[in-house]
């Protein structure tokens, strides 16, 4: 299973993958689903649910508390500004090969919550001709 430190971008395929292993599992109870959930998080995700006991009713509101990043808009920004952080490579193939696979990695993400070109479209700036000068 995988694991969680906050990387927004990471949010959705932990989720989906905790909730149907574990958050769905009808056999365990929340302080369960608490242990699991809580061993699973590192990080800014550790961080944010550290104030609460390993009890029953805590569980939810930890979950809660999590799914903000998830927020559509949140997950948007964070791929977006990824987006515009990349630097643009003159000089290997390698940086070439990471930079054009950042761009389809992030802009697939895009996508999938629905963006149009519209919205992100100013990251194809990145490969006009002057970044790639000598």
């Amino acid at each position: 299973m995988s694991e969680f430190n906050g990387e927004v971008n990471n949010w959705q395929t932990f989720w989906y993958t905790f909730e149907s292993a574990i958050h769905n599992n009808q056999w365990l109870a929340d302080v369960q689903k608490f242990k699991y959930l809580c061993y699973l998080l590192h990080d800014t995700a550790a961080r944010c649910i550290e104030g609460f006991s390993l009890t029953n009713n805590n569980y939810k509101a930890a979950v809660d508390l999590l799914k903000k990043f998830g927020q559509t808009h949140t997950i948007v920004s964070s791929h977006m500004q990824t987006l515009l952080d990349l630097p643009a490579s003159r000089h290997h193939i390698r940086e070439l090969e990471n930079f054009v696979d950042q761009i389809e990695t992030n802009v697939r993400g895009l996508e999938a919550l629905k963006q149009c070109e519209q919205n992100y479209g100013i990251i194809l700036e990145k490969f006009h001709p002057k970044y790639f000068e000598t």
